[in-house]
């Protein structure tokens, strides 16, 4: 007879000892809480998840209420930077970003998210040891927009995250204005800006979570055309990886053209014997090229007190969040563009004199849907002082941007030279309050809330 199974008396940390009678064996194992702890994998409550998700969006409120994403600002900035080696660049630029600054990328977003979702997480005991766990990420794409699999060795989007057991508490103020909780297997989509007509759609993304390959979650956006993981990153690699490489983008321009004639000899093509063809042509040669930054774009978002009639938004405790205006500068082109609502702005009734002067003033303008895209060209001479100036004028109306602002953005874009030389600002109507005047900076819109 066979003796009987051993029994011991089981802890918590050992696994049951049973015969296997022909049946699958199954390992019971208790892991002690405070190891769980220490993995930084404890188990969340809904109560628990519901807390972090309110600190992270107090985070993401305050931030899209007091940053804007600009590219022209990160050009500006980082081209600023005094040190010529990369640790004292970090250095010297991670210290510009101890407070948030007005205007920013996705790594500045995702680097302020993170400094402070860690400080209000260490401010609550019960929630300290979450700080521990709240990383930066950065996005890998998987696929290119043809669908074809490739692997990017470098990451070009970061954000913040918080990342639970089942879940994952996501912090991308570039993208969204609030936090979101995401649990494996579930989707979220991202705010759907406005763009400028002509030009690549601004990305939306789909995000979404599953478990890794350790067992824990992990965030990934999904779109129709392509897919990207996310992967931890530091502030570091995020600097130079994304946020420098962009920003001292170019592109090759022509320094100095030539033309020339170029003269060849060949038979008629008519008659077989007939007397030879002398073909002129003139040919541009290219003597030298050199480099200007990329098209630069600003995004202004608000807060608005009614929801917009066309544009989209977030319904939010503080208001409805909304892309309201858009500016894109050309370098190379010597020119700006300004995207503004049609419905919700420019086609009511109380702007008609700025429809008026658009006409009058001759701006290019293309209308589409649900917005007008009013163009200033520099190199266009003919009435360029009063384009400029209510282009300047209109800018800082529906951006909220000193006058000092847009005169240094419309300078940089004329290649740091002043277009014209001021000599007046009587072009609007006399009174007029929707139109402030250069001196007046920051004038309060009755349609932004929660600032």
């Amino acid at each position: 007879m066979a003796p009987s199974p051993l029994k011991r008396k089981r802890t918590g940390s050992e696994c049951t000892n049973q015969p296997n009678k022909g049946k699958r064996l199954i390992l019971k194992i208790k892991i002690p809480r405070p190891f769980l702890l220490t993995l930084g994998l404890q188990i969340q409550s809904t109560e628990t998840k519901n807390k972090l998700l309110s600190i992270a969006n107090e985070v993401a409120l305050d931030l899209s209420r007091t940053t804007k994403w600009s590219s022209y600002h990160a050009w500006k900035s980082v081209s600023s930077l005094r040190a010529t080696d990369e640790a004292g660049q970090f250095a010297e630029y991670e210290q510009l970003w101890t407070t948030p600054l007005p205007y920013g990328t996705c790594v500045d977003h995702a680097y302020a998210s993170h400094r402070e979702l860690r400080r209000k997480l260490l401010e609550i005991p019960e929630l300290a040891h979450f700080a521990s766990i709240v990383q930066l990420l950065g996005a890998y794409r998987k696929s290119d927009e043809t669908g074809k699999a490739w692997r990017a060795k470098e990451p070009y989007h970061a954000l913040a995250a918080l990342i639970l057991n089942d879940s994952i508490i996501v912090v991308d103020v570039t993208a969204h204005p609030t936090a979101f909780l995401l649990h494996v297997g579930q989707e979220f989509g991202t705010l759907t800006r406005m763009e400028f007509p002509n030009r690549k759609k601004s990305p939306v993304f789909r995000y979404s979570s599953a478990f890794g390959e350790n067992g824990e979650p992990v965030l990934s956006n999904c779109e129709k055309d392509y897919r990207e993981d996310y992967k931890q990153i530091s502030y570091e690699d995020a600097l130079r990886l994304i946020k420098f490489p962009n920003a001292r983008r170019t592109v090759s321009v022509p320094a100095q053209k030539r033309s020339k004639t170029s003269r060849s000899v060949r038979e008629s093509p008519k008659n077989a014997g007939a007397a030879n063809v002398t073909v002129s042509r003139r040919v541009e040669e290219i003597l030298g090229e050199t480099h200007m930054p990329g098209r630069k774009e600003i995004y202004f978002d608000y807060f608005l007190l009614a929801p917009s009639e066309k544009l989209m938004y977030v319904q939010t405790p503080r208001g409805y969040f909304t892309t309201w205006a858009k500016i894109s500068i050309d370098f190379m082109k010597k020119s700006l563009g300004l995207l503004v609502p049609l419905a919700d702005w420019l086609e009511k009734p109380e702007q008609e004199h700025i429809r008026h002067q658009l006409t009058k003033l001759n701006f290019p303008m293309r209308q589409g849907g649900i917005q007008c895209y009013i163009f200033l060209d520099l190199t266009e001479k003919r009435k360029l002082s009063q384009r400029v100036e209510f282009f300047s004028r209109l800018c800082a109306t529906m951006c909220q941007m000193s006058s000092v602002e847009v005169d240094q953005l419309i300078r940089d874009t004329n290649g740091g030279q002043d277009p014209i030389l001021w000599k007046g600002y009587a072009i609007l109507p006399p009174g007029d309050e929707n139109i402030p005047s250069r001196k007046q900076n920051n004038a309060p819109r009755k349609w932004v809330g929660g600032m």
